[in-house]
């Protein structure tokens, strides 16, 4: 079935890389793409001749999409006990998504 997630194992020997590749900035991973796509003769990379992609079933355009979007609000957070009537009001970091930092564990 098309656009599906890839729930085979990655082989081990990509996945050092595929961790390095996803910590660089996207400006960063959009030239290593386009350098591995127009420049197969010399890239590691070699997107039209991976054995790995093709039986993914994964091909690579060489024009990257755009799309338009927009940041959400980050949402206001209470907890604690409400019969207190002194609730604790997280105020997030905009760019996080994890409270348990926030929360100290008791």
């Amino acid at each position: 079935m098309s656009n599906q997630q890839y729930t085979r194992k990655l082989p081990d020997e990509f996945s050092p890389s595929m961790v390095k590749f996803s910590s660089k900035s996207p400006q960063d991973r959009i030239a290593l793409i386009s350098a591995g796509i127009n420049n197969s003769i010399t890239s590691a990379l070699d997107y039209q001749n991976s054995p790995f992609l093709q039986d993914a079933g994964i091909t690579v355009n060489p024009d990257p999409i755009s799309v338009n979007g927009y940041i959400l609000r980050i949402p206001s957070i209470y907890y604690g006990n409400a019969a207190s009537n002194k609730p604790v009001f997280l105020e997030m970091v905009p760019g996080t998504s994890s409270i348990s930092r926030y929360i100290s564990r008791r």
